[in-house]
């Protein structure tokens, strides 16, 4: 038995959607900041709120509302989640359709032996798992198995950690730049204009650090999972290794990279 997200096809190509849509708003936001398109921090930080966060929440949301477990054991798949549950043998079940994409996730359909599609799709915690449990003909060679094995998930407080908790840092040196130059010191708007004031800015400064901060991961985690992906349709016996080297490439970017370019922009 293992955790799984039980989809109907529409939910699953909603939750798709609302990832996509929070992404490439995103990026589009970071290019406009980037191409200087007279952005202001206050304005990068609403559209992120509710062009990006409000979407990657809402698809959050589905994902715990459809949340189950599908379990094979004497001679059944059984999928269950809090309003369903579904039983089907497996003699019944002609094959196994994963995914093109692994959109929200790598995940897979099941072909019924009458020819009909299952109402219901799986995106399991372990599809690797689940394929090797059903052992359909070819389907463990699908490139999209093939990417899935590997992957980690990720608990939900990793971003919290990773961008909020560490986006306090530079944004606490930033803005205390920013107090030096504009207020002489690092309580010379508090002093000039009281705590409120003050305490607003120190806010603004660490919420458009989290959204950057969000843009540069997601950008290198667009681009790292697809480079997984292509592996996985090119050379899948090397996937393993080419996820490997992403997520070094991923963490350098991050965890080394962000304090690097911190520091920069202060030694330029």
């Amino acid at each position: 038995m293992q955790r799984a997200i039980v989809y109907a096809r529409a939910g699953r190509i909603a939750v798709a959607v609302l990832l996509g849509v929070g992404a490439i708003a995103l990026l589009l936001l970071m290019r406009a900041v980037v191409l200087r398109d007279d952005v202001t921090p206050e304005a990068t930080v609403a559209t992120f709120a509710w062009l990006t966060l409000l979407p990657w929440t809402l698809a959050r949301l589905l994902d715990r509302a459809w949340a189950g477990e599908v379990d094979v054991a004497d001679g059944l798949v059984v999928l269950r989640r809090r309003d369903r549950r579904v039983e089907v043998p497996v003699a019944s079940i002609a094959g196994l359709l994963p995914w093109r994409l692994p959109l929200p996730g790598p995940g897979l359909g099941l072909r019924l032996a009458s020819g009909r599609r299952l109402a219901y799709e799986l995106r399991p915690a372990d599809l690797a798992a689940l394929v090797d449990a059903l052992e359909p003909r070819g389907a463990t060679a699908s490139p999209v198995v093939v990417y899935a094995r590997g992957r980690r998930a990720r608990a939900w407080y990793h971003p919290v950690l990773k961008f909020a908790v560490f986006g306090f840092a530079p944004a606490a040196i930033f803005f205390n730049a920013h107090q030096f130059i504009a207020y002489g010191g690092t309580f010379g708007q508090y002093y000039l204009e009281g705590p409120g004031a003050w305490l607003r800015t120190l806010a603004v400064f660490w919420a458009t650090m989290v959204v950057y901060l969000t843009a540069w991961a997601t950008l290198w985690r667009i681009g790292a999972e697809a480079i997984v992906l292509a592996a996985a349709h090119a050379m899948p016996v090397a996937t393993p290794g080419v996820r490997r080297a992403v997520e070094i490439a991923c963490w350098l970017a991050y965890w080394v990279g962000v304090p690097a370019m911190v520091a920069l922009r202060f030694l330029a």
